[in-house]
């Protein structure tokens, strides 16, 4: 089976043409016939492959004409790995959609059992390397497509689609995953995960925890409309008050209700949950499964570079209303913030060490066995060249484009939860990575502004003054060379007394 796991695009931004203006230009099959080749035991790996090679191509985007080939990858999926009985995504009896508990609890049983499912099937040794290669495969081809954006919609919107990524991202990060040769090389690990990973990121846009973009659209989307209208799962289920039937209260609504916000107002839980039920679930169902990526040792970079990208997406998709309030209270549906301001302590302290990663070292998070590799990248006088050297420089910084922001949103109770470990203490090892990136000269050049900028947040803590002493020598010696470091230590962390 081909492999296009190196062949990566950057996500398009921009709307891609229409499904019908693709297939005019290039005579792709239909999706329902890539659909009935794919239910074929004899066909399905032939169109697997064509699958892969057409979402893998530079020269094309590959938009989807329906639904009905991704209906039939999700049903591998399921069938490949086991699954019996209804999908997780159906509708649930007494959701718990809290923002306290996002991240650690599920929103409904279903989804619970459905996270433990994946986890036991996806350990090592459970499924056949043949298995393994075909969940590999489905993965890639949704990564694939979810950088057209005219797939956006008609992938998100599947609750099923969004279950099949949630599940993958349980594929357990140890050693040789899944297979029983022990010389698999680590470089291999999670891939099936990191897919899934990637093509949420593509698709963060569409993950509204509140169900208030899937409402506008149930309510007033009509498939059809034109050609360059985005394709949508099930489209009768759309349109339910465009053409008119509840008079003015249809007026009413398209009044009340905007895609833009992140909040549903004067709309009961009932309604909002009949409506998007089974794509609320699926969307709060992603919470559990990165924390699990980021609280996971055995992690491997690849795919914690993915899980930073993802919250750094979707901190951007946060409104950072300072009329939002804390608790959930009012609100139907938490928002997005109120999901972001809970989020775990462990995954704070994740992203405090991903600060300061030594790069292709034994402690790093890409090690490379010189047993194994015929030419090694390990070079023993790298650890005497420096920071910038010897620096993770990927993983710092994607770390800092999610840690500044999240600050900002929370602020200043952010900084008190990043500044005090578990035992109230001030936090040393933040200060020891965040001084080094003031004056680094590798990686991307927001490098320092990003830390002169988590440090100015952090100065709003309570502990200020205790990190003020710990600090104080170090931002002298590099006032000296550096005005924004002087106006820093003067205006910030120096005690006012001096």
């Amino acid at each position: 089976m081909e492999d296009f796991q190196s062949r990566k695009r950057p996500r398009s931004l921009s709307p891609a043409p229409g499904a019908s203006s693709v297939n005019k230009k290039y005579p792709f099959p239909t999706g329902q016939e890539f659909a009935e080749q794919l239910k074929h035991p004899r066909h399905r790996n032939h169109a697997l492959n064509e699958l892969m090679r057409l979402t893998a191509a530079y020269e094309l985007s590959f938009a989807l004409d329906g639904e009905e080939a991704l209906k039939a990858l999700v049903d591998i999926f399921f069938d490949s790995l086991g699954w019996e009985g209804d999908r997780p995504s159906g509708s649930a009896a007494n959701p718990i959609l809290s923002a306290e508990n996002a991240w650690t609890n599920h929103a409904t049983t279903e989804n619970k059992k459905w996270a433990s499912f994946c986890t036991a099937q996806l350990a090592k040794g459970k499924l056949g390397n043949e298995t393994l290669k075909i969940l590999e495969s489905v993965l890639l081809i949704l990564r694939n497509l979810s950088f057209v954006a005219a797939n956006h919609r008609l992938m998100a919107y599947s609750p099923d689609v969004l279950t099949v990524l949630v599940g993958a991202l349980y594929e357990t990060t140890s050693n040789n995953v899944g297979t029983s040769d022990d010389t698999a090389v680590n470089n291999n690990l999670a891939a099936i995960a990191t897919h899934a990973m990637h093509a949420l990121v593509n698709l963060t846009h569409y993950l509204d925890v509140t169900g208030q973009k899937l409402l506008c659209d149930k309510l007033f989307l009509v498939e059809g409309t034109s050609e360059d209208a985005p394709l949508i799962p099930d489209g009768s289920s759309f349109g339910q008050v465009a053409d008119g039937r509840f008079g003015f209260g249809s007026i009413l609504l398209a009044k009340r209700l905007d895609t833009k916000d992140d909040f549903v107002s004067d709309m009961s839980t009932k309604m909002i949950l009949d409506i998007t039920g089974p794509y609320l679930f699926s969307v709060w169902s992603v919470f559990p499964a990165v924390n699990k990526v980021f609280t996971d040792a055995m992690s491997p970079r690849s795919l914690l570079l993915m899980a930073e990208e993802f919250l750094q997406e979707f901190l951007v998709h946060t409104r950072t209303s300072v009329l939002a309030h804390l608790d959930d209270q009012g609100k139907p549906v938490p928002d997005a913030r109120s999901i972001m301001i809970n989020i775990p302590s462990a995954i704070l302290e994740r992203l405090v060490d991903l600060l300061y990663i030594p790069r292709l070292v034994w402690e790093s998070l890409e090690y490379v066995d010189p047993t194994i590799c015929t030419v090694t990248r390990v070079n023993t006088l790298r650890l005497l060249l420096g920071y910038d050297a010897t620096v993770d420089t990927d993983v710092r910084d994607r770390a800092l484009d999610v840690l500044v922001p999240l600050m900002e949103l929370d602020s200043p109770h952010m900084a008190d939860r990043l500044l005090a470990d578990k035992k109230q203490r001030v936090r040393n090892r933040l200060f020891d990575a965040l001084i080094p990136i003031l004056t680094t000269r590798a990686g991307r050049t927001e490098a320092p502004n990003l830390a002169v900028s988590m440090l100015k947040e952090l100065s709003k803590g309570k502990l200020t003054r205790l990190a003020s002493i710990y600090t104080r020598e170090r931002l002298v010696a590099l006032a000296a060379s550096e005005p924004k470091i002087a106006h820093l230590a003067l205006n910030f962390y120096m005690p006012h007394e001096i």
